[in-house]
């Protein structure tokens, strides 16, 4: 596992607000209230059809659900925090999830 960044440096606080923005591309456009609802059916209806695989699987889906409802509070506090702040919003689309960002482009303000 790789080191974890600390934010009690300038530059371990600017590599973690990057590291959110990052976070926040990722998430933009994956449909996660559709996930969450397909894992809920899925949650009701797998142990009928298939109680093996439910036995199985079920307890990796309910912590992968739980992810997927964390995420989907990241996504509301990105989009609400945007809505006050849209030069967030701007500076996320300047950076590549592939290669992080340009830490020139980045505002630190």
């Amino acid at each position: 596992m790789p080191e974890k960044i600390t934010a009690d440096t300038e530059e371990g606080y600017t590599l973690t607000q990057q590291r959110l923005i990052l976070c926040a591309q990722f998430l933009a456009e994956v449909d996660l209230d559709g996930m969450i609802a397909r894992m809920n059916t899925a949650e009701t209806v797998t142990p009928i059809l298939n109680p093996t695989l439910y036995m199985r699987g079920g307890d990796q889906m309910r912590l992968l659900g739980d992810v997927a409802v964390a995420g989907r509070t990241f996504q509301k506090a990105w989009a609400t925090l945007c809505k006050e702040y849209p030069a967030l919003e701007d500076q996320r689309r300047k950076m590549d999830p592939l290669r992080g960002c340009d830490p020139n482009e980045f505002d630190k303000s």
